[in-house]
Parts: C-alpha cells; sequence; structure tokens
C-alpha cells in the first residue's frame, strides 16, 4: 500500500476521478491521495496541504457563497420589482 499525501483541492472542486478511483473532497477542502497521484493533481490547481491550511470561512464547498447585504446596493432591492410602477415625467403630459 503506498503513502498516503493530504492535498489541498482547488476552489469548487467538491470531488473528482483519477486512474478510475473516485476521490471525494472534505469539507475542509482537503482529499488524501496516493503519492503517485501528486504531480498530475498538482498541475491541475492541487496544493500540498500543510498545517495552515484552514478551510474555507463560510459556504459549502462547491457552492458559491451567498452576497452579503453590504455586496448589494441600497437601491438593487427595488430596481426592476413589479410592485414599484417606473418613474414617469408627468411635466411632458
Amino acid at each position: 500500500m503506498s503513502d498516503q499525501i493530504k492535498l489541498m483541492a482547488p476552489e469548487n472542486c467538491d470531488s473528482f476521478n483519477f486512474g478510475g478511483q473516485e476521490y471525494d473532497v472534505s469539507d475542509d477542502g482537503t482529499v488524501d491521495v496516493s503519492a503517485g497521484a501528486v504531480k498530475d493533481l498538482l498541475s491541475h490547481g492541487f496544493t500540498v496541504s500543510t498545517s495552515q491550511d484552514t478551510p474555507p470561512a463560510k459556504g459549502k464547498r462547491g457552492q458559491k457563497a451567498a452576497a452579503k447585504p453590504a455586496d448589494v446596493p441600497a437601491d438593487a432591492s427595488t430596481e426592476g420589482s413589479q410592485d414599484t410602477p417606473p418613474a414617469t415625467d408627468s411635466a411632458g403630459s
């Protein structure tokens, strides 16, 4: 049995196939692979995991985090709403 190496998967990667074997990426973004797979996986965006690696701050691996309220402009919540009629220029009528 070969040694296992812990790699950090690229963002938005939650599983992959290598050498006919399916690998699932853990919630902290790491995956244990055989030493023989490391070179190929590094060329595809994987990195060698260190003890300093930390899991993603929010959201599930493979999913984009929802926008925070601070990221949304204040007028964006009513813009294009069907409840609010479009502004009209009544001075020209």
